[in-house]
């Protein structure tokens, strides 16, 4: 009955595409219009919202350098003051200098110096991927500049103008987004089976990972049975 049903559609949809074919009414132009533009928006609407995500990149990676720069001005006037204090005590006369001072700065001197150098090497890597993510966003804004709503052109056929070209035309746009939309059910449908099947799957492990440790546990596989029936 199903195959029927279809059959007869098919043959309905075959008759009025002639019917209207005679009237002058392209079927296959209206859907390729309706397509073409459809795409172009949705891209444009991907496009954006790809934008967005990489204004938030550029925003998270440049309050990263503005925190790595915090660190190294805290750690080059930290440098400052205990190079200032080891020349202070390097002034005085060897016999009263503290020297186990002095090597306590050098090695906070070391530590700081390595400090340094991991945060200018982090704040190189900062700088490439800054430069990274400005390139892909205004490469993204020159494709979003270039397409616009305004230049998205009418259907122009001979029977534009009457009756029967706007009740196909409007069918027509309609079908399309039937179409789609039993696509986008499908597909829904598709990924909750999957995800169904994945927790039967998550489920079916755990339970083989209880088994194995209960048995390591209490040895066997009949004890591991006397268990789950109880």
């Amino acid at each position: 009955m199903q195959k029927r049903a279809q059959e007869e559609r098919e043959q309905r949809s075959l008759q009025e595409a002639k019917e209207l074919e005679t009237k002058g009414i392209d079927i296959d132009l209206i859907k390729h219009w309706i397509t073409a533009n459809t795409d172009a928006m949705l891209k444009n609407q991907e496009l954006k919202e790809y934008l967005e995500k990489q204004v938030q990149a550029k925003d998270k990676v440049e309050t990263e350098m503005l925190e790595e720069g915090d660190r190294m001005t805290e750690l080059l006037i930290t440098k400052e003051k205990l190079e200032y204090e080891k020349e202070e005590l390097e002034e005085v006369p060897e016999a009263e200098r503290d020297e186990g001072r002095v090597l306590e700065i050098e090695d906070q001197l070391k530590d700081v110096a390595l400090e340094i150098n991991s945060i200018t090497e982090t704040l190189d890597m900062l700088e490439e991927t800054l430069a990274f993510v400005q390139s892909q966003a205004h490469q993204v804004e020159e494709e979003i500049e270039s397409f616009d709503l305004d230049s998205v052109q009418p259907l122009s056929f001979s029977a534009l103008d009457s009756v029967e070209s706007a009740r196909a035309t409007l069918k027509t746009f309609f079908q399309v987004v039937l179409d789609l939309n039993i696509y986008k059910r499908d597909l829904e449908t598709k990924c909750i089976e999957q995800d169904e099947n994945v927790i039967r799957l998550t489920a079916g492990v755990r339970t083989l990972e209880a088994r194995v440790q209960y048995m390591l546990e209490h040895g066997g596989q009949d004890g591991y049975a006397t268990q789950v029936a109880k």
